[in-house]
């Protein structure tokens, strides 16, 4: 049997996200993506923004919830790519603040702000022959507009660790992605982060691209 195949192994039951699983959904993204960017920003804004994804037609959220206690043990959550833009239209104020909020004290979200801006100042420098076409990465193939989805965040809360969750929860969202008529699925995590790889590789995804610092995958939802 397919690792990634595999059921979970004591009560769970991976089901849609409904507002009433959005505090556990959230609490759970604290506990086990705390470094992560939209982590740091805050409950608040971590709150609205996986309400958004929740409510809204397009977005897919599902939740591993032990049966016993009602806990979030595990959540996925993407949607097409251009959902994103969506979001940040309704909630670009509020992104803008919470970003400039924590930037004076954390380094990470300095990162994340200057990150952007310094790819657009090199691609805007190769135009111009400033600098290489080297200097400046690629950025990963992407599928035609409207057939495939991305996975945003997938986390698994530490009570619940090795456990088959993140498998189950994988498997789940292929099955959604593909009702919905979705072709492909593609997501990225950090090129240091082996565990992930691994396992995203058992499961059948594939690496379409690397920078120094992301790993792209892709994977087929049939």
């Amino acid at each position: 049997m397919n690792e990634c195949s595999m059921d979970i192994i004591f009560p769970m039951q991976v089901r849609p996200a409904q507002l009433k699983y959005l505090e556990g959904v959230v609490t759970c993204h604290m506990a086990s993506l705390p470094e992560v960017e939209i982590t740091r920003l805050g409950r608040d804004f971590l709150t609205r923004h996986h309400r958004f994804y929740i409510t809204h037609p397009e977005g897919i959220c599902l939740v591993c919830v032990e049966e016993k206690t009602g806990r979030v043990a595990g959540f996925i959550l993407g949607a097409r790519p251009e959902l994103r833009r969506t979001f940040l239209v309704k909630h670009g104020l509020a992104t803008l603040t919470a970003f400039a909020s924590n930037a004076l004290t954390d380094r990470h979200i300095r990162r994340r702000l200057i990150a952007p801006l310094r790819t657009l100042v090199l691609k805007l420098a190769r135009r111009i022959g400033v600098v290489p076409a080297s200097e400046v990465e690629p950025e990963p193939p992407h599928d035609p507009p409207g057939t495939w989805s991305y996975i945003l965040f997938l986390g698994t809360h530490p009570d619940f660790r090795r456990r088959g969750v993140m498998r189950s929860l994988l498997e789940a969202f292929r099955e959604e992605c593909a009702r919905r008529g979705f072709q492909s699925m593609h997501l990225s995590t950090r090129r240091d982060n082996d565990a992930s790889t691994a396992l995203y590789l058992r499961c059948g995804w594939t690496i379409i691209h690397q920078t120094k610092s992301m790993t792209y995958f892709r994977q087929l939802t049939r």
